[in-house]
């Protein structure tokens, strides 16, 4: 069985892997908030944008099965690297689907591989995300 969800990318760009490891390393706050970074309000920031499109079109979906998650990702141009593009999506992808309880977890045990394809659309840049179950 097959799932799918699409992110637009348009009015919100998702952050580069080497944008997302320079604001970790901005600390934000005093001393009583030891451990906030530039980086973990970002993530929070996308997650809870990913959540929406994750809600909107699976609905209340929860699967019990383990996963294969592939993504597709539509950018505007060539220009960014593959990795830069799709590690810090993967991440903010498959903890927005567990804080959604799409999924139980993110680890190996839910999601037991990914696939990533790249294409080119500047008119509709986006990130679609098929969540395929395996028994």
């Amino acid at each position: 069985m097959t799932y799918t969800f699409t992110i637009p990318t348009d009015r919100k760009k998702f952050p580069s892997l080497n944008e997302y490891i320079k604001a970790e390393r901005v600390r934000l706050g005093g001393r009583d908030v030891k451990f906030l970074t530039k980086g973990a309000v970002m993530k929070k920031e996308y997650q809870s944008y990913i959540s929406l499109f994750i809600r909107r079109d699976l609905k209340d979906l929860k699967i019990d099965k383990p996963v294969i998650v592939h993504y597709h990702y539509y950018e505007e141009n060539r220009k960014r690297d593959l990795g830069n593009i799709h590690a810090p999506c993967q991440k903010f992808v498959e903890d927005a689907l567990q804080d959604c309880g799409v999924l139980v977890n993110d680890n190996q045990k839910c999601v037991v591989g990914f696939t990533a394809s790249f294409d080119v659309d500047k008119d509709k840049p986006r990130i679609e995300v098929q969540l395929e179950t395996v028994e």
